[in-house]
């Protein structure tokens, strides 16, 4: 089938040039429309070529579409694109040219239930006679997906695929629990050789590959009674379109990132996990305090030890102290929980979009993670700690949703181990404090507990000058008219607090001070509480930032001194 029959066609992959090889493609606002089971619109980019009025987009946008919609493939009727409907096709990753929408529901379907479907293998004598061509093979497998009732009951799913150089997926099986054993390759590769699935001629191939040694020995026989030469090496083709596979079956899951870590390392991080929640020491931190931790000469990050009271026991980790201000001060008050729940009024901003992300480290069944990285886990033979749960850590990206975590496996084992031996050395429940630096395999580890984020190094400029600008006072009450400005200087290392302090006693009128930045808040007291709160050069990286007195917010802004100031001077001046 031609690719003009198509009017939109859904890409894996962005393209540059349009597919028939006569135009370029320009980014283009439309309306999409999708019908499922209740039609739904949406304002998107699409790539458009004018030479053959064709429109493209990319399968990730539509995978977020019908996710928000939870819409499955099989639910979408059609498309339209400014209220025309269009002939629809696309090009998985693992399919050759672009194929109907329909066609590609159909395959879907066919995938999930292919391994039930089929019959018996073609026999050795039937394979033979094919015909032989000087031709490369490839097979693979990896788990795409998972498959239960539950995530307690889950099973990992696993894709095996025989491609050719031709670009055809000749063979695919799906099966749980277990990765496929040479007896199912053999099988997989003669169905691929007399039965293709694909639409191309039965064969024999001369040379297969395989990027696992082991296994390419144990099928060497079996293929050599074929005549085909088995070898170890680089699958390149089957493992692109196995990445597509778990991408289409699993498109919410996170990326893999124990890919690259070592045997050991994932080993001794889930034996430090177990002793960890063996020791709970959460029983002896307070919920609302923070642990600065750095490694060796980084940065510093911080750690709630969480258990205390409703969430899940385990370390919520802070890449900075900036964030962390933006994650606890955008923490819903009772009163705004209680408004929320009375007027059904969603909150202008959760804690998690107001930090960008959170990550941690919590018991949990192993469907949080890739399928390869819980293949990993599972075939090292690392025991869950209670029932199917295991201590994971995961990061969730305000925008992106599931990301690999920033943390490593070493720093969190140090972590979780610098923590007992400090509370190993001290009595008191809960911990006063703790200041300690600690030799762990070569690398320090430095605890402060609480955290107040004055133990990271003073960073330029020594001094700032934070110029706090009036606005008409049309429609709320201020304190501060057009026309005027507030020079607040103070020394660099200064934390905000302080500033909101003197500002009260500049001006009785600034009974509550907060600041923030766009959406979100860094720092307030109006419940006069201890929270944490950012230095005044902190805020020399923040956008849009803003200044509160009582209700009404100032637009605001951070420049740098020369000299620091002695204490903190205010100052009114005419703008």
């Amino acid at each position: 089938m031609e690719m003009l029959s198509f009017e939109l066609v859904w890409l894996a992959r962005p393209i540059e040039e349009c597919l028939s090889g006569e135009g370029f493609i320009e980014a283009h606002e439309a309306e999409l429309r999708i019908d499922g089971p209740t039609p739904v619109t949406y304002a998107v980019w699409l790539g458009h070529c004018a030479d053959d009025e064709q429109w493209y987009g990319l399968q990730e946008m539509l995978d977020e579409i019908l996710s928000d919609e939870g819409w499955t493939i099989e639910d979408v009727d059609g498309f339209a694109i400014n209220d025309s409907p269009v002939k629809t096709g696309i090009q998985p990753g693992w399919q050759r040219g672009i194929i109907p929408w329909a066609t590609f529901q159909k395959q879907t379907a066919r995938i999930a239930a292919q391994a039930t479907e089929q019959g018996p293998p073609p026999a050795f004598d039937q394979v033979r006679a094919l015909e032989q061509r000087p031709t490369t093979w490839e097979l693979g497998w990896q788990p795409v997906g998972w498959v239960g009732p539950s995530d307690e009951e889950a099973r990992l799913m696993y894709a095996t695929l025989v491609h050719d150089a031709a670009g055809h997926i000749r063979a695919t099986t799906l099966h749980e629990g277990t990765p496929p054993d040479a007896e199912t390759l053999d099988e997989l590769v003669r169905r691929a050789a007399a039965q293709p699935s694909a639409p191309t001629t039965p064969i024999r191939p001369s040379t297969l590959y395989l990027a696992d040694q082991a296994m390419a020995n144990a099928l060497a026989d079996r293929m050599g009674a074929l005549a085909i030469r088995v070898e170890a090496r680089p699958t390149p083709r089957v493992q692109d379109a196995l990445a597509q596979l778990t991408e289409h079956l699993s498109p919410d899951g996170p990326p893999p990132f124990l890919s690259d870590v070592a045997d050991d390392t994932i080993q001794t991080f889930f034996d430090a996990a177990a002793s960890f929640y063996s020791a709970a020491p959460w029983r002896r931190f307070e919920g609302h305090k923070y642990l600065g931790a750095q490694f060796d000469d980084g940065p510093w990050h911080y750690v709630n030890v969480m258990g205390q009271e409703e969430e899940a026991p385990g370390l919520a980790f802070f890449d900075d102290w900036l964030q962390l201000c933006r994650f606890h001060n955008n923490q819903p008050s009772f009163m705004q929980d209680m408004l929320s729940e009375l007027f059904g009024e969603p909150l202008s901003l959760s804690s998690l979009e107001a930090a960008g992300a959170a990550e941690a480290m919590t018991l949990d069944t192993l469907t949080v993670l890739h399928p390869i990285d819980a293949a990993r886990v599972l075939e090292l033979g690392i025991e869950p700690l209670d029932d199917d749960l295991y201590a994971l850590p995961y990061r969730y990206d305000a925008e992106e949703g599931l990301v690999a975590p920033h943390l490593s496996l070493t720093a969190y084992r140090a972590l979780m181990e610098a923590i007992l031996i400090a509370l190993d050395r001290r009595r008191a429940t809960p911990v006063t404090s703790i200041k300690t630096t600690l030799e762990l395999d070569g690398h320090t580890v430095s605890l402060r507990y609480p955290a107040d984020g004055t133990e990271r190094p003073v960073e330029a400029p020594a001094g700032v000058r934070l110029v706090i600008e009036g606005r008409d006072h049309d429609p709320d009450p201020t304190a501060l008219p057009d026309g005027l400005s507030l020079h607040v200087d103070a020394a660099g290392d200064a934390v905000f607090e302080d500033v909101a302090r003197a500002l009260r006693s500049y001006d009785e009128d600034f009974e509550y001070v907060g600041v923030g930045t766009g959406d979100a808040v860094l720092w307030d007291d109006r419940g006069r509480r201890k929270a944490p709160c950012p230095r005044m050069t902190d805020l020399t990286a923040c956008d849009d930032l803003w200044v509160e007195f009582l209700f009404a917010a100032f637009p605001a802004f951070v420049k740098p001194l020369k000299q620091p100031p002695d204490g903190i001077q205010i100052e009114l001046v005419e703008t």
